[in-house]
């Protein structure tokens, strides 16, 4: 039913009678499969009376945890992350010109402006915060919700790194975010892609030196 996409997120799933009746197995088994389900992101079970078995309005979740975990674990490095990123990114930012709301602009418009109070009171876990959020708004701009998912993955063991090493200072990352949006708005990919390519270049120079630092 998910993947033929009879049901859709935040679709409430037939009850174990119900399913168990029109697949002619036992309310255990579904009991156990919507267990599985439920594991791996795809489904939320609710409680209550109008609770029940949901379809997961994000079901990336468990990629991204696993994608983390093998950070955390080694698996994956900071070099790594960093190339992945100057991969993907500019890839983002051009999409996000060609298919972005002026929701979209707006949404990201907001994030930077309190990202801004942020560093203007001195609140380091609200910048990371913001920019999670930041790349998460880039990442959905591209109207990809698979490139959406490994860009959220990538962003969260960015921010893992940053956490342990350091948080690059604030006139390293504010000037590309208005940029960007000043390429959004003027719908400019190739002037938008110019920009995110020279500011990874930077970027990469200055996660480098933090994670000289650490050794």
């Amino acid at each position: 039913m998910i993947a033929s996409g009879t049901l859709a997120k935040g679709d409430r799933l037939p009850t174990e009678r119900d399913f168990a009746d029109a697949l002619g197995i036992s309310r255990n088994t579904i009991r156990k499969a919507i267990t599985s389900l439920k594991q791996v992101g795809l489904v939320d079970v609710r409680k209550g009376p109008s609770g029940g078995a949901f379809i997961s309005q994000d079901g990336g979740t468990a990629i991204r945890s696993v994608i983390v975990d093998l950070f955390h674990l080694g698996s994956i490095s900071s070099e790594n992350l960093t190339e992945a990123r100057v991969i993907l990114l500019p890839t983002i930012v051009r999409l996000a010109c060609l298919r972005c709301t002026s929701d979209d602009i707006r949404h990201l418009e907001e994030n930077v402006r309190r990202a801004e109070e942020a560093i203007a009171i001195g609140d380091l876990e609200g910048r990371q915060r913001l920019n999670l959020e930041f790349y998460h708004l880039l990442g959905n701009m591209a109207k990809n919700p698979v490139i959406a998912l490994i860009n959220d993955a990538v962003s969260e063991m960015i921010l893992q790194f940053v956490r342990s090493a350091g948080l690059v200072p604030p006139k390293f990352v504010m000037p590309i975010r208005y940029r960007l949006i000043e390429c959004f708005k003027s719908k400019d990919a190739d002037a938008a892609t110019m920009a995110m390519e020279a500011h990874l270049i930077q970027l990469e120079k200055l996660y480098r030196k933090l994670a000289a630092q650490r050794r």
